[in-house]
């Protein structure tokens, strides 16, 4: 049983994490400091359960997952220090901290058992925030191709949109027939978050991102095969494929189509012929820069050449008598638009190895607790499988983890599927819930 000081404490991190989730669309400023006095309050908290000798209830899985809070700065650290350039300034390790301060967030929140209903509450209110800033800044829909940046970028913004739209949509699935229920489903809630699920997809499509609606799709597919026999499920795919036809079928619509299709085609032209024309497209930039990852990884195999250097690396071995790269932008861009071939250039296999470890992790997480028998145990469990597969195929085409945003992005949507996970499990034989 909560005491009044327990109740009051869980509030005030849901207001900050529903304020977080609010803010992110269009002002990343703010919404950062949410993120620090999140940051403050939990560790805060967790000093006082130490000097008052109270247990701090953190479970093995979870704390496995401390681990690297800690051990992906420290890759960071040790690639700067060991970093072959002599212009990278300690600023590059900035968004790496993130991953430091997050960690009191992460036990605290956990120790506290917050409620899943914050967690509803907060992918719900992204969905809506995200689609107002989008419908805004398309002139009210008008001119979708403008793109909806938000307050960042439209292939971050798009990406993040996706994920947060697919695990909002994986409570769609809790069973009324397999107590206990992760909140209380009644008609109208399931109406909101279905409307919510609606305009998380078309905040989506505002941003014009090619990759966000590739995963936006994949998810939905997925959902529908999972879920086959469920009515719910045919019905909110269904709507978001006659939204989207609809959609598609506009004059903006068919520019996304053409520059979609044109994907294999650019790719092709690349691979065979290698002349500048094919380079310089945006399809020939990205293989380009790709091309340069791996001629810079097998120069600094072990370390990279330090976090965020990509536009260093570029400069220094981008020229005709070492990797012989056609780039658009000079020296280089500052990130080779793909999670892996970034991390291969400037974490070398350390950094891959760490983030591979991670996302293993996570996967291991996700397919203990997809087969329980609580409800909200599996819907914490899917949502895990979409937070992966969303990282998979958005690190396709973008580093996820690059800017200081990006990390505190991440890092708040992996903990509401901890959340999740965490207060809907009750069985002590569950890993979740055996605390050292």
């Amino acid at each position: 049983m909560q005491n009044s000081y327990d109740i009051k404490i869980n509030y005030f991190y849901g207001a900050l994490i529903l304020t977080f989730f609010l803010l992110t669309p269009w002002n990343r400023m703010w919404a950062e400091y949410c993120f620090f006095i999140l940051f403050l309050v939990s560790s805060a908290q967790l000093l006082t359960l130490k000097i008052t000798k109270q247990i701090i209830k953190t479970s093995k899985e979870a704390k496995k997952l401390i681990w690297f809070f800690i051990l992906i700065p420290a890759a960071s650290i040790i690639s700067y220090t060991l970093s072959p350039l002599d212009n990278l300034s300690a600023g590059v390790l900035e968004p790496d901290s993130r991953w430091l301060l997050f960690a009191p967030i992460f036990i605290a929140t956990l120790h506290n058992r917050l409620h899943p209903n914050w967690v509803v509450a907060a992918l719900a209110i992204y969905c809506i925030s995200a689609f107002s800033k989008g419908f805004i800044e398309t002139k009210y829909a008008t001119e979708i191709w403008r793109r909806a940046w938000g307050d960042e970028n439209p292939n971050p913004f798009g990406m993040f949109n996706a994920v947060i739209t697919l695990m909002l949509m994986c409570y769609l699935l809790a069973s009324k027939k397999s107590p206990p229920k992760p909140i209380s489903k009644g008609a109208a809630l399931t109406l909101f978050i279905f409307t919510c699920v609606i305009l998380g997809s078309i905040g989506t499509y505002f941003t014009g991102t090619r990759t966000a609606l590739f995963l936006l799709a994949i998810g939905i597919l997925i959902y529908l095969i999972l879920n086959i026999k469920s009515k719910t499920s045919w019905a909110i795919t269904g709507t978001i494929a006659i939204l989207f036809a609809y959609i598609l079928s506009t004059p903006s619509g068919n520019s996304l189509q053409k520059r979609i299709a044109s994907i294999p085609h650019k790719a092709t032209e690349f691979i065979e012929t290698q002349n500048t024309s094919s380079k310089l497209n945006s399809t020939g930039q990205r293989l380009e820069q790709w091309r340069g990852s791996i001629c810079g990884f097998l120069k600094h195999p072990i370390t990279g050449t330090g976090p965020r250097s990509a536009r260093e690396a570029f400069a220094k071995y981008g020229g005709k008598d070492n990797c012989n790269l056609t780039l658009a932008v000079k020296p280089g861009p500052r990130q080779t638009h793909s999670l892996f071939f970034n991390t291969l250039l400037t974490l070398g296999s350390l950094g891959i190895l760490v983030f591979a470890a991670f996302f293993i992790q996570l996967i291991k997480t996700a397919k203990t607790h997809y087969s329980s028998v609580n409800q909200g145990v599996k819907i914490g469990a899917s949502m895990l499988f979409i937070y992966v597969l969303g990282m998979a195929i958005n690190g396709i085409a973008l580093d996820m983890w690059f800017r200081n945003y990006m990390v505190n992005k991440n890092l708040m949507a992996l903990l509401l599927i901890y959340i999740t996970i965490n207060s809907n499990t009750h069985d002590d034989r569950s890993p979740i819930n055996e605390a050292k």
